[in-house]
């Protein structure tokens, strides 16, 4: 008797909720009908709506203002051509170049707009396979709406590969070949020594010229007394005065150079206490080592690293080797880095190779978004050779 009345109870509760489920809204509704409209709060639309009543509107999405205010700005920043900016009637698609990820050119879209005084409606994420591929945007500006999407396009952006391309071997450089270098239609980083009486070094430090100079400083080796390095050398013993005393003699002898080389002297570059000595003083000048020992005991990396010094470790491309092959091998790395470094004996036969590849493959390289730059513009050390 006891369950049959609580199976009543339930029943009748159950009925008295589902008659509540449809008589209150009903009654809801009624009653928000029955109120004057200033009591009532307008809804906000969705952003389908607002992007499909777009289309047909007449706004002016080429006008000054949205050029003036987003699109120029974002042009400059980026060297985004005009063929790369998709617009319509209150919609326009924004085609980045590779080489930034796509968060990194919203972050810069949104601080554009916070800049110019346009308003950031809505923000939407464009995802295919789980990975951000594009940005939409619902911009307000002066009375006007606009969607933009913001996706990247095809090519890449300039810069976004950079590689160094540094000439040693020099010494014995002629007239000749130093007016070949100045004339050189790409970036050239020269390793040069600071004592060479060469006129033909001379010249090619004279005012105006386009080229980049390293001093080459050689170190203690490890068949010393044996193999000599000369007076200019630092050595094993040096204080920190005496390493100071060897570098303000060489950058004196070498004005506006951008760093320094050293090719022999696997001895000190070996040692903790010199290397501490050496990357102190080239981090108060502010300018890098490009370690070409190849040295497998090497601290300059690692003291570099401890300093907040900069060092750069490359091997010597060889004389006879295929320079578009490694060419080629240097700029698929460096597009996984971002930067690159290749590092090769003069030559006129290499200058003419390498001169000849940035011509014939012109296009491709500014496609990718590669740049020829000074050693000095080089950020991050690349991979291990």
């Amino acid at each position: 008797m006891r369950f049959f009345w609580r199976t009543i109870v339930i029943l009748a509760l159950a009925g008295a909720l589902i008659a509540a489920g449809i008589w209150l809204p009903e009654a809801f509704h009624r009653a928000l009908a029955q109120l004057p409209a200033s009591w009532k709060f307008p809804s906000s639309p969705s952003v389908e709506a607002v992007t499909d009543s777009l289309a047909a509107s007449p706004l002016d999405t080429v006008g000054d203002a949205w050029d003036r205010k987003l699109f120029h700005p974002l042009q400059r920043q980026f060297q985004i051509p005009d063929a790369n900016i998709k617009r319509h009637p209150g919609k326009a698609r924004l085609l980045f170049p590779k080489g930034l990820p796509i968060h990194e050119y919203a972050y810069q879209l949104e601080t554009a707009c916070s800049r110019n005084g346009i308003a950031l409606v809505e923000a939407r994420e464009v995802r295919q396979l789980n990975k951000a591929t594009g940005a939409t945007y619902l911009l307000a500006l002066g009375g006007d709406t606009l969607q933009v999407t913001a996706t990247l396009g095809r090519g890449s952006l300039a810069g976004s590969i950079r590689i160094a391309v540094v000439f040693t071997d020099l010494d014995s450089l002629s007239i000749a070949d130093a007016a070949l270098l100045h004339a050189a239609g790409f970036i050239c980083n020269l390793i040069l020594d600071p004592y060479n009486p060469n006129p033909a070094l001379k010249a090619l430090q004279s005012e105006g010229s386009r080229l980049h100079f390293l001093a080459e400083i050689p170190l203690e080796p490890m068949a010393y007394p044996y193999v000599n390095p000369g007076k200019h050398a630092i050595y094993l013993h040096f204080s920190e005065e005496e390493v100071k005393k060897t570098l303000d003699a060489a950058f004196a002898l070498l004005p506006g150079a951008v760093g320094m080389a050293t090719r022999y002297g696997d001895r000190v570059i070996e040692n903790r206490i010199s290397m501490l000595r050496i990357f102190n003083d080239l981090k108060d000048r502010d300018l890098p080592l490009l370690d070409l020992t190849q040295s497998p005991r090497s601290l300059a990396r690692d003291i570099a690293a401890e300093t907040g010094g900069r060092c750069y470790r490359s091997a010597i491309f060889p004389e006879n080797g295929d320079l578009a092959m490694e060419f080629a091998r240097k700029t698929v790395a460096a597009a996984k880095t971002g930067e690159g470094l290749l590092v090769l004996p003069f030559s006129r036969r290499h200058f003419a190779e390498l001169e000849k590849l940035m011509v014939d493959r012109e296009d491709e390289f500014e496609s990718m978004g590669l740049t020829l730059v000074p050693f000095s513009q080089l950020n991050a050390p690349p991979l291990p050779e």
